[in-house]
């Protein structure tokens, strides 16, 4: 009786195993159609599983039922690819490539902004000859001492060599100065050095 039971549940175990749903692996490479070069970073999904390409273009899903799968494939700059993949081996490869796709922006405008008459602020303009009316062949600082909230110093004291501006109460450091719309502040510390003009 023993002998029986432990043959019909053998049978059993054996029947229930070959039952079960094999398993399979994919494992895949996405390249460029062009240059046969492998892209990184690529969206590959299959059914409901997603992953990315790695940097040798490679791809792989694991525990896959037998059968056949959608298999879709995306990348930045090119287009969407989608194949049919047929799981009917333990392990299956594949080689996918995407076509690139040009990429066209929008036009970019650049404009300056300046203060105009309405501006919500108060402003001051210097014309040619204000500026060569206060041109003593001091430092720039010096030509805009005349104008109001704006206190410039020198180190020598007579406006030439190392001066300092402050507008408002706020120091070089924290005052965008630009030449010819080229900003002049230094890198590092954000201030300006006039004494290099």
């Amino acid at each position: 009786m023993k002998k029986f039971l432990g043959t019909i549940l053998l049978a059993i175990l054996t029947i229930f195993a070959f039952t079960q749903p094999v398993k399979s692996r994919m494992e895949g490479l996405v390249k460029d159609i062009q240059n046969n070069l492998p892209i990184e970073g690529a969206a590959v999904k299959l059914g409901d599983k997603q992953t990315l390409s790695d940097a040798k273009g490679r791809f792989q899903f694991e525990k896959l039922s037998y059968g056949n799968y959608s298999i879709s494939v995306s990348s930045l700059g090119y287009l969407l690819s989608t194949h049919i993949a047929m799981v009917d081996k333990p392990e299956s490869n594949m080689v996918i490539a995407l076509t690139p796709m040009a990429l066209f922006l929008q036009p970019l405008e650049i404009r300056a902004i300046r203060a105009s008459d309405r501006a919500p602020f108060s402003k001051t303009n210097l014309s040619k000859e204000q500026i060569n009316k206060n041109n003593l062949g001091q430092d720039l600082p010096f030509i805009l001492n005349q104008t109001p909230s704006v206190v410039v110093n020198s180190d020598a004291g007579n406006g030439v060599g190392y001066t300092a501006i402050r507008i408002r109460g706020t120091d070089a450091s924290r005052i965008n100065v630009t030449i010819n719309g080229i900003p002049y502040n230094d890198a590092e510390s954000q201030g300006t050095f006039f004494v290099d003009l």
